[in-house]
Formats: structure tokens, sequence, C-alpha cells
């Protein structure tokens, strides 16, 4: 599925940036106001996103669902506490060998 999808978006740069290596199509995008257009466009698409995750955000809290930043923190939560633990059992099975030799 991944590799469908990055073909299709391979194509779709491939395609959308065919019309970028006319002259005409080079000046027009220079202009001002094609770079205001286009600097309102990439704010809108960023907030749109920002909602977007902030709506999924409310969602998965509203049902009591971790989300995947949250489920993340916890994996690695866990590593760093068996690794603390199995740090304790290394230290006390040295502590032990200690006593036992004395």
């Amino acid at each position: 599925m991944k590799k469908q999808l990055s073909l299709i978006v391979d194509k779709l740069m491939t395609q959308g940036m065919a019309p970028m290596e006319n002259e005409r199509v080079q000046q027009v995008m220079a202009t001002p106001q094609v770079q205001k257009a286009l600097e309102l466009g990439v704010n809108a698409l960023t907030k749109a996103n920002e909602i977007n995750e902030n709506v999924k955000l409310g969602i998965a809290n509203q049902l009591g669902l971790a989300t995947r930043k949250e489920v993340q923190e916890l994996r690695n939560e866990i590593a760093r506490l068996e690794a603390m633990a199995a740090a304790e059992e290394v230290k006390a099975e040295e502590a032990k060998e200690e006593s036992d030799a004395e």
C-alpha cells in the first residue's frame, strides 16, 4: 500500500512540476501576488492541519483513548523503567556475591 501511494505521489509530483519548466509559468510564479497567494495557501493548510490534529486529540480524549504520541511516551517510559530494574538486579546480585564472599 505504501509503495502504491509512493508511486502515486511521485507521478503527481512529476506532473505537477512539469509546467514549472515553462518560462512564462516561472515569470508568473515570481510575481508578488502569486507569492502572496502561495503563502496564504500554505498558511491555510498549516492551520487546517492544526485544527484537524486538535479535533483528533479531543475525540480521543472524550473516548478515553490514548494517542500515538501518548503510546510512544508510555513505551519509552516502560523501556526506561525496565533498564533501571535490570540495573538494580545487577547491583543486588553483585552485593549478594560480595556478602557471600565475606
